[in-house]
């Protein structure tokens, strides 16, 4: 069970209103989803303490860009990790479907592997052609932590119970791991986002292309996206690429939980774009963590949907961590996955009945198809 606290001071800041409001609202869908809230407060992305915290994470962000200490950081850090990227960058031009086949089991999740695990993968057992899902996890999550406490893992569970679709779920990294590297206090960089994002991207395209631990699996029909956290702004710099890595396969819908922009360097900054690729976008965000929260986007397109955690469900999301397991908030996004993986198999279904129905018109005699078409 999940429990709420109240912070008073959080809970006081927040009164003191907000820099604009959000935009591109419609709770029908939420209603649907998960218990409709009663209460109808004016929208806010952020308090006004958390819009002092964002100019300030703005100017460190510049200085920190640009002053000449942190462009030799970055500069040494991108020669100590150039060769691993390269390797990894590599890793889909194997020409041995063996050391590909391999390669990918030596970042699987398994018993033996939890440590350095990037992926886990649930192939349906249904038949012919189906949709993918591809769920990534937030900052420092993993595919061994307890499910409660991760909604992605959630998600993870039930779709691999319902075993219509093929999924990924994928962690994003460890800023920790990340941050020891970047100063000198590890050599091991195998958690970096730069890493991980190449190890992903791999995956994505060897299940799309049907290569290495993927190549007897069934052709994927279209992509389901979502992601929490630095799973979201992963999922966004993933899309950037999307021409090379997707085999022609659309993205029908992705969907976004409290989205930050990826990496350490953006500190945890809220990302403020959509996914270019995703024919539809669902963002859902919180406003009552000064530090950490998503906000609205500046860039939806129509049929794109936008909620603050607040319309979703009556029981107040404390701050960024609490919005992940929140149990209204998970349902409406499993949903909304549930409802695209439908949709897509019956498309899938009238597209058979029309080729099976095609060759049987063709038998009919010329001189019966004149008889039809004047008792038409």
């Amino acid at each position: 069970m999940n429990t709420v606290s109240f912070n008073p001071y959080t809970g006081f800041i927040n009164l003191f209103g907000s820099f604009r409001p959000a935009e591109n609202l419609d709770n029908s869908d939420a209603k649907q989803a998960s218990e409709p809230a009663t209460k109808k407060a004016p929208h806010k992305t952020r308090s006004l303490l958390g819009g002092l915290v964002n100019q300030a994470r703005d100017a460190l962000k510049s200085f920190i860009k640009n002053n000449p200490v942190s462009l030799l950081i970055s500069a040494i850090q991108n020669y100590r990790i150039s060769d691993q990227i390269k390797e990894i960058s590599s890793k889909t031009k194997q020409t041995s479907s063996l050391e590909l086949e391999n390669y990918h089991k030596s970042i699987e999740f398994t018993e033996g592997n939890k440590a350095k695990a990037i992926f886990a993968h649930h192939k349906s057992s249904q038949p012919g052609s189906k949709p993918l899902v591809v769920l990534i996890m937030g900052r420092g999550q993993t595919h061994a932590d307890n499910e409660d406490k991760v909604g992605m893992l959630k998600i993870y569970n039930r779709l691999v119970k319902e075993d219509k679709a093929d999924v990924l779920i994928f962690r994003a990294g460890s800023a920790i791991a990340d941050l020891k590297h970047r100063y000198g206090l590890s050599s091991d960089a195998s958690l970096k986002p730069e890493l991980v994002k190449e190890h992903i991207s791999n995956i994505i395209e060897a299940r799309l292309k049907q290569q290495g631990k993927f190549s007897k699996d069934k052709k994927v029909t279209n992509v389901l996206f979502a992601g929490y956290s630095w799973g979201a702004g992963l999922q966004y710099e993933l899309m950037k690429d999307w021409k090379r890595i997707s085999a022609g396969v659309p993205v029908s819908i992705s969907l976004g939980l409290d989205a930050i922009e990826y990496g350490c360097e953006n500190l945890g900054s809220a990302l403020k774009h959509r996914p270019s690729f995703s024919k539809r976008h669902i963002n859902i965000f919180q406003n009552n963590d000064s530090l950490l929260a998503g906000t609205n986007l500046i860039d939806l397109k129509p049929g794109d949907k936008e909620y603050i955690s607040d319309d979703i469900t009556q029981a107040w999301c404390p701050d960024h961590k609490t919005l992940d397991d929140c149990n209204p908030i998970v349902d409406t996004a499993y949903k909304y996955i549930c409802d695209e993986i439908d949709e897509n198999l019956s498309e899938q279904d009238a597209s058979k009945e029309i080729k099976v129905t095609e060759p049987l018109i063709s038998l009919i005699k010329p001189e019966s198809k004149k008889k039809l078409a004047f008792a038409a």
